[in-house]
């Protein structure tokens, strides 16, 4: 059998190497004596540096009289005096079995890297005592750019309860398989199942574990989204067949109404009061039809428009600052539109408008006197984070369920149209809205936008 490729590394101090010179030609292996290049496996007849157990990987055949604690498993010992050519071709038949098994657990390691790297769920790698080395490339989408290994610990993510489950679980090497539970971590909360696997190393000892994180709240998501795509689009059918039902007669009424006035030349004070009441009402009911429509209804978007949407936020801020002023509210504003590099793409005025509702919302919302608001951006993974949050009353589960809802509203004076409008402008711009409230405490809506390219 010939060994094409093989490459044996010669550390000897015999200069009579005639047996070794006349094997490695019968079975085509290439000498050398260079350990700077690249070999499979080595010869000696001496220890040296780095032939010593457990400082080298490539396996190698010792001559001379060792004490065996001394060789590692990959090393093997002969005698000078019976070193043969039989002898060399059983010992080059177990090297070419131990490449060949290092290049399958080679190739293992790629796989497993793969599955690791391209998981849909998120990954991440622990010591024993939680402390988190690795993750993949799911778990930095999911957790965002500020959960970063050798940064955060396992009990940041996950309650105190569940970190002590898992970490006596692994200690005495159990797994745990599809345990529901709760993740939190900064604004994020999720709920899901977790995997837990102990890791060993080559004594079997634990030295760690590896924890799959199923996310279900994305499953519940793209529910809500479903059904909130279903409840618009009813709207869209009942606005528009409402806007035909409710414009006809108003314009009737329109038209008697100007009848009325060219008709009666005595205009006194009475007359313009009911008249001038009737045009009011009537306007007010066209342009309640028109927000109706335009809430439920997106838009078609320039798509070559390029937007800062840093910039539109501040022209946002500055149509509401007043009411920002009287309420003596608090306004933190991380944002730099001058150095802002990154842009959308879309319909700035649209964009303008959904910011301009979802500060008077969080404005609104604050009804004590030391009110703050609090607006940053961030990039990350092509995509382009604002987060706006506030300290005010915030919002019960159910009027977070709602919240986006047509004419859902808890405001005395308010149609409950202003949220809509804002998720419908989101969504024409290809973008997502998420919220996070404490009841008590406050608000904080995380809206993403697709960074063009």
């Amino acid at each position: 059998m010939k060994h094409q490729n093989f490459t044996c590394l010669l550390i000897l101090k015999e200069k009579d190497n005639s047996i070794i010179d006349n094997w490695a030609e019968h079975e085509n292996i290439k000498l050398t004596t260079d350990s700077n290049q690249k070999y499979d496996f080595y010869i000696s007849d001496h220890f040296l540096d780095p032939i010593i157990k457990n400082q080298i990987e490539k396996p190698g055949l010792l001559i001379g009289n060792y004490r065996n604690n001394k060789l590692s498993e990959k090393q093997f010992e002969v005698q000078h005096e019976d070193l043969n050519q039989s002898l060399l071709k059983i010992f080059i038949s177990k090297i070419s079995d131990e490449i060949d098994y290092r290049s399958k657990i080679q190739e293992e390691e790629v796989l497993y890297k793969n599955l690791f790297h391209e998981s849909l769920d998120p990954i991440l790698i622990a010591d024993i005592e939680g402390n988190i080395k690795l993750v993949n490339k799911a778990f930095k989408e999911l957790f965002g750019p500020g959960a970063k290994p050798g940064k955060i610990k396992f009990e940041d993510l996950f309650p105190p309860s569940i970190v002590s489950k898992v970490i006596n679980a692994i200690k005495v090497g159990l797994p745990i398989d599809k345990m529901a539970v709760a993740a939190e971590f900064e604004s994020l909360k999720m709920e899901g199942l977790l995997n837990v696997v102990p890791i060993k190393d080559n004594m079997k000892n634990i030295t760690g574990f590896h924890a799959l994180f199923h996310d279900s709240t994305i499953a519940k998501k793209a529910e809500k989204i479903i059904n909130r795509a279903k409840k618009l689009s009813m709207t869209s059918r009942m606005a528009r067949a409402m806007a035909h039902e409710i414009r006809n007669p108003i314009t009737n009424v329109n038209l008697a109404l100007e009848q009325l006035i060219e008709s009666n030349q005595n205009h006194d004070d009475e007359f313009e009061l009911y008249t001038n009441m009737i045009q009011r009402n009537t306007n007010r009911i066209n342009l309640l039809i028109d927000k109706l429509l335009k809430s439920s209804n997106p838009e078609k978007i320039d798509s070559t428009e390029l937007i800062n949407p840093e910039q539109t936020i501040i022209n946002a801020f500055d149509t509401i600052k007043d009411r920002v002023q009287l309420k003596n509210i608090v306004c933190g504003i991380d944002l730099d539109p001058e150095s802002q590099t990154k842009r959308i793409k879309g319909n700035e005025e649209r964009l303008e408008m959904a910011f301009t509702n979802l500060l008077l919302n969080a404005i609104e919302a604050i009804e004590h006197t030391e009110g703050k608001v609090g607006i940053s951006c961030d990039v990350f993974d092509s995509k382009f984070f604002i987060i706006l949050e506030d300290n005010g009353k915030g919002m019960t589960t159910e009027e977070q369920e709602h919240i986006f809802d047509p004419f859902y509203t808890n405001k005395s004076s308010g149609v409950g149209l202003g949220m809509t409008t804002v998720h419908t402008i989101i969504q024409e711009h290809n973008g997502s809205i998420d919220l996070n409230s404490d009841y008590g405490k406050g608000t904080k809506f995380v809206i993403s936008f697709p960074v063009a390219n």
